[in-house]
């Protein structure tokens, strides 16, 4: 999702980004997302002269050297 708020004077970018875990049945990857789709997500924003939230959940485990799925 990705929406315009203005209050009065007052305006807000918000961007609201899901991304499903990856498995072998969905096909998606974290080495895609890390080096290809969350860079290209970051570059539009990058531009914008307006405060900016964004809110994500992103289902990355990187942190956990047994999980191969990517």
């Amino acid at each position: 999702m990705d929406c315009n708020v203005l209050i009065n004077d007052y305006s807000l970018h918000i961007a609201v980004l899901y991304r499903p875990p990856p498995t072998h049945e969905n096909g998606l990857k974290t080495s895609v997302f890390l080096e290809q789709e969350w860079s290209m997500f970051l570059t539009k924003y990058a531009t914008i002269d307006k405060n900016i939230f964004i809110v994500c959940d992103l289902n990355i485990h990187i942190d956990i050297p047994t999980d191969r799925v990517f």
